[in-house]
């Protein structure tokens, strides 16, 4: 498998890369807010801001009930009409949502079954659905004490994840570490050694048996017959003649 930096970044265009290639649409800077769905984007609610999704006119129709608007006015009942009314559909958002506080609205949203969330890193963090996902970890620093760390995004069904060893201090564990690679080194030579000892006695052994063979022919030779080895077996026998 193999990537690169320029693939990376051509791979997360996504729907930006199909409005090029397929609409010819060069996309220019959209801000907080999706550039083809609407209203989709970051909101300011009485005390901080939010991200709410409509991202179909399905769930336009469970959304405009709670901001008091009719699901089939003419301004804004498709996704295409709502682009283009874009000005008027976020200051009657702006308006409707400033009343409440993030807490209220996402219980609204959730009851509706719309898309929603918190935006700011300390609500994030903080929230119930990042608790029970498990996604921050506890773990004891050397220096700092218990400290909470970024977990896992992904599960896996037999393959249990735990938080392991928090972030080592400078040189923490350079003893250690030294003592194992040397330990890896020792081990590396003895193999190393073992297999130069075991080829040196191979053709130690290959060596000899060539030497008796010679010392056979030779033999063979003075007493007047002529041998030739048996290229199978590497045994003289004699030749008829």
């Amino acid at each position: 498998m193999s990537t690169s930096l320029l693939a990376s970044q051509i791979g997360i265009h996504t729907f930006q890369a199909t409005r090029y290639l397929i609409a010819g649409q060069v996309p220019g800077p959209s801000g907080n807010h999706h550039p083809t769905v609407a209203p989709y984007g970051v909101f300011a609610a009485a005390d901080a801001p939010l991200v709410i999704a409509v991202g179909n006119d399905g769930i336009w129709h469970r959304f405009a009930p709670l901001a008091g608007l009719d699901p089939g006015e003419e301004r804004f009942a498709t996704n295409a009409l709502r682009l283009d009314h874009l000005a008027d559909l976020h200051q009657i958002l702006a308006g409707w949502l400033a009343a409440h506080p993030v807490a209220d609205w996402l219980e609204s949203f959730a009851a509706a079954g719309v898309p929603a969330g918190e935006l700011t890193l300390d609500r994030v963090y903080e929230g119930e659905q990042v608790d029970a996902a498990g996604l921050v970890w506890e773990v004891d620093h050397t220096r700092l004490g218990r400290i909470r760390l970024l977990g896992k995004p992904v599960r896996h069904s037999r393959s249990p994840l735990s938080p392991g060893l928090p972030p080592a201090g400078l040189g923490e564990h350079t003893a250690e570490e030294r003592a194992a690679m040397l330990a890896r080194q020792r081990r590396d030579g003895e193999g190393y050694r073992a297999r130069c000892r075991r080829v040196r006695g191979g053709a130690g052994s290959q060596r000899s048996r060539d030497g008796v063979g010679s010392q056979r022919v030779r033999r063979g030779a003075r007493s007047g017959g002529a041998l030739s080895a048996d290229r199978r077996s590497g045994e003289p026998h004699r030749l008829p003649g």
